[in-house]
């Protein structure tokens, strides 16, 4: 059996109470995988301190360069603020650093969904975050030259730090985060200062020049500023990080709030032969002494499987265990599920101006259930509560639209009890398949909402319109996705990316914009922030799935027949769509605009906020299956540079930017279908107009440009 030799540096607060029962997971750890472990301790930091007065004696040093790995608890507290610089406990951990050559510090910062709601941000921003800060630990202005203080002859002090960094330091943290980055999602955010440091502009060069080496990644650079604001608007946004060290120091601290507090992010300092692990950062010292009372609730669990997996791991994973090994067989048995109050992660119908409904409601009336959920309270933890789960209609299942509804229902957990398909009557005995059970597709009618507490309509408007309001009568909100309430003024048309603060006027119905608006208005919405939109014009390339099964018929059928050598008859659309372009979708007006170029018009002012926007659109079906492309030349009061306009729009919500043409990078329908988010790519200045920019766009338009979009609206009048 193989042993391996861990130096175990508990240092302060309750970094001291973490360590021991780390231990006692990598114990249960090593037997389970043929593994021992033999820990031996040692002082660093404020307990250093008051035994030897030195943060980092030299035998903890002597111990940690004979070990296999360093198990570190942390450093610090209120005892040693106004130590000198030197003998103050931080200075033990970055001496350390130092000395092994950790140069790559690897803090994964991920929202466990049992813990949600333990961040102080909304549910809605926070759930699904899983990213990797990457951070350059031995350089920067923890250790630049010069560095000091100073009195002045006139009275008053000088001080100085220095940022500096050689390029061969810069390059090997950045390799380091393009390998972890390839193991992970293959995105990559370098941060920087580089429009205002030289350090930076350093940076960005060599990172730039080691991203040749990995043209599987994509790389965007973010400023620091940005980062910091994008982290808690759009944390989802990110996979992986690599930023400098005082950036990192700052920007993985403001990452651990996502997951709820700085306890709940785990650490690695890698670089030299020996590794140093962190599973809990700050030492809490108002916390010490309580960790017995609090272990089986939120916080210890996820942090010590989260040090297993630092430490042993060859990179960081999302992945979460189920069980986290404990002391006891008690400890262990109340972990089996994660344990947290019975209130704790309900889903909540928070949207207080939920439906104002004219009927009135009868004691068992299903608009009466959950009252304190469905008003915005949080439940009581003694209240009793009903099921959390919620009972959903999928009106129109079996077409395009509501296949690709039932599918992301599905993969985001979408909390279901009970789900009804309803159809025309031509599909009633068929069946659509949710979470592996066949569900039987009833015909709608009137009474078919009885119970129903959302409902999601892709029928097309003539059924929406019929029947939409007999769902909100029975109690229900309905998601349509129809064009039948769209520009109805009291109805809010909402991308939650955009204009989600629209939903707080809804009276029962709201509706999602047509495909080609979500997927066009997601990179505008950026821009307009950034420099004011005066004019669009877009240019839409769109799929034939965009006209609903019978389209993708019709693009098979004719393919077929042409590799056969047959006759090409149309039977969908107005012209042969194999091999062709027909520039006609919807029936034209008398002004020469087709309804669907009126529509983008119409609902992108609408969602915007900007009934005067100038927009000139045209449309065009394609011989692609899935995924709608545009064309955009936008014009904005400000001028906003190329860089400048990558920028906003490589950080906001949902959006993508692939734009490296040098490496042949950027959006197309065969790379974007099946992905949630909409991608950007070819970005340019205009050559003709002064303020003007170009940009290429491309969105699945079955999950973002339909399905996606309303069930994440859904999701946000349920949180």
């Amino acid at each position: 059996m193989a042993t391996h030799k861990i130096a175990v540096l508990a240092g302060d607060g309750i970094g001291q109470e973490v360590t021991p029962q780390a231990q006692k997971v990598l114990q249960i750890v090593g037997k389970a995988t043929g593994v021992s472990f033999e820990f031996e301790p040692a002082l660093v930091g404020g307990s250093a301190i008051d035994a030897t007065g030195d943060p980092l004696p030299p035998a903890s040093l002597a111990l940690c360069e004979q070990s296999d790995a360093i198990l570190f608890g942390a450093v610090g507290g209120p005892k040693w603020d106004n130590a000198p610089q030197e003998r103050r406990p931080e200075r033990g951990l970055l001496a350390l650093r130092k000395r092994l050559d950790l140069f790559a510090n690897l803090r994964p910062a991920r929202c466990f969904p049992m813990l949600v709601d333990a961040s102080p941000l909304k549910r809605s921003i926070v759930e699904g975050t899983d990213l990797l800060v990457v951070r350059e630990l031995t350089g920067g202005l923890y250790f630049g030259e010069p560095r000091g203080r100073e009195e002045m002859a006139g009275g008053g002090a000088r001080a100085v730090n220095t940022m500096t960094y050689t390029s061969a330091e810069i390059e090997r943290v950045a390799r380091a985060a393009f390998d972890v980055a390839r193991k992970r999602r293959r995105r990559l955010a370098s941060v920087d200062k580089a429009n205002v440091l030289i350090v930076s502009q350093l940076w960005r060069e060599v990172v730039n020049r080691v991203a040749t080496d990995y043209p599987d990644v994509q790389l965007e650079h973010v400023l620091v500023d940005n980062c910091a604001m994008a982290l808690v608007q759009h944390p989802t946004h990110f996979d992986t990080i690599v930023t400098e060290n005082t950036f990192g120091d700052i920007l993985s601290d403001e990452a651990a709030i996502l997951a709820g507090s700085m306890g709940m992010l785990p650490s690695a300092s890698l670089g030299g032969r020996v590794g140093l692990y962190e599973p809990v950062h700050g030492t809490a010292p108002t916390l010490r002494g309580r960790a017995s009372r609090t272990r089986s609730r939120r916080s210890c669990r996820p942090r010590c499987c989260s040090a297993i997996r630092s430490a042993w791991a060859p990179m960081p994973t999302a992945s979460t265990p189920r069980r986290c090994p404990c002391s006891s067989a008690d400890s262990a048995r109340a972990t089996s599920t994660p344990q947290a109050p019975s209130w704790w992660a309900r889903p909540r119908w928070v949207i207080s101006s939920r439906p104002r409904w004219n009927a009135p409601t009868e004691p068992d009336d299903p608009r009466r259930l959950g009252r304190r959920r469905r008003a915005g309270c949080r439940p009581r933890p003694n209240e009793q509560q009903e099921g959390t789960n919620m009972r959903i209609a999928v009106v129109g299942a079996t077409g395009a639209v509501g296949q690709t509804t039932l599918k992301i229902l599905e993969e985001r957990k979408f909390p279901v009890s009970d789900l009804r398909a309803f159809a025309s009557e031509r599909s009633v005995g068929k069946s659509v398949v949710f979470k592996g059970e066949r569900i039987a597709v009833e015909k709608i009618g009137p009474a078919s909402f009885k119970g129903i507490e959302v409902a999601f309509f892709s029928a097309g408007s003539g059924q929406s319109r019929e029947y939409a309001p007999q769902a909100v009568k029975a109690g229900a909100v309905v998601v349509d996705k129809s064009s039948a309430f769209r520009m109805d003024p009291a109805v809010p048309l909402v991308v939650p990316e955009i204009n989600a603060h629209a939903l707080a006027g809804h009276r029962g119905i709201v509706a999602c914009p047509n495909c080609t608006t979500i997927v066009t208005v997601m990179p505008l919405k950026p821009l307009h922030d950034a420099g004011r939109l005066r004019r669009v014009v877009a240019t839409s390339y769109q799929a034939v799935s965009g006209a609903g099964v019978n389209g993708v018929a019709a693009l098979m059928q004719e393919t077929l027949a042409w590799a056969r050598g047959e006759t090409i008859t149309p039977s969908f659309f107005q012209h042969q769509i194999a091999f062709n372009l027909i520039p006609h979708i919807d029936k034209f007006d008398a002004s020469g605009y087709t309804g669907e170029e009126l529509k983008l018009v119409g609902e992108v002012r609408k969602i915007l906020e900007l009934p005067h926007l100038a927009i000139a659109p045209t449309t065009v079906r394609v011989p692609v299956f899935t995924t709608h492309s545009i064309a955009v030349n936008a014009e904005t009061e400000i001028k906003l540079t190329r860089e400048r306009a990558r920028e906003v729009l490589s950080t906001f919500p949902g959006l993508t930017l692939w734009d490296e043409p040098g490496e042949n990078r950027y959006p197309m329908p065969v790379a974007v279908e099946g992905r949630d988010e909409c991608f950007v790519g070819r970005v340019r200045e205009d050559l003709s107009l002064a303020n003007g920019l170009n940009f290429w766009v491309v969105g699945d338009q079955l999950r973002k440009g339909a399905a996606l979009n309303g069930i994440q609206i859904a999701e946000l009048l349920i949180r």
